[in-house]
């Protein structure tokens, strides 16, 4: 039986496009020539663990909200937010956007992706012939 939801299905979607937009717009602050501080642009890639850690809850909840008996109404905002956040992150890969080596290491340990090398191993016994430089031998040496 599932504990207390802590959010609607609809709070949890409003949370989601807020920290999209998060995301989106998030900036650093940099000094300038000046000696002032210029606030720049680097916007940064959604994670479930960002958005878990933005909306307050742990990734476990979240996991609650995707699978449980009991939170079906979830399952399918939740299965979307993860399936956005795959998606960004190949798609950020694939443009050349974020850390190269920090996206492949994600993809590969949370997306279970890996670089495959398929071997078939289907061995069959083939007629050998060797070929040798020696004489043939004769009837006696046989």
């Amino acid at each position: 039986m599932p504990r207390n939801k802590q959010i609607t299905v609809e709070e949890l979607q409003q949370k989601w496009n807020d920290y999209l937009s998060y995301c989106q717009n998030f900036t650093v602050s940099l000094l300038n020539n000046k000696g002032g501080v210029t606030e720049v642009p680097k916007p940064r890639i959604p994670t479930v663990g960002g958005f878990c850690n933005y909306i307050g809850i742990t990734s476990d909840t979240l996991e609650n909200y995707e699978h449980t008996e009991g939170y079906e109404e979830y399952f399918g905002t939740v299965k979307s937010i993860k399936d956005f956040i795959k998606g960004y992150k190949v798609d950020s890969l694939v443009n050349g956007e974020g850390n190269t080596t920090g996206l492949i290491f994600d993809l590969k340990v949370n997306y279970g992706m890996n670089e495959k090398t398929i071997i078939d191993a289907n061995i069959t016994s083939l007629p050998v012939n060797l070929i040798t430089n020696s004489p043939p031998l004769s009837d006696n040496d046989k």
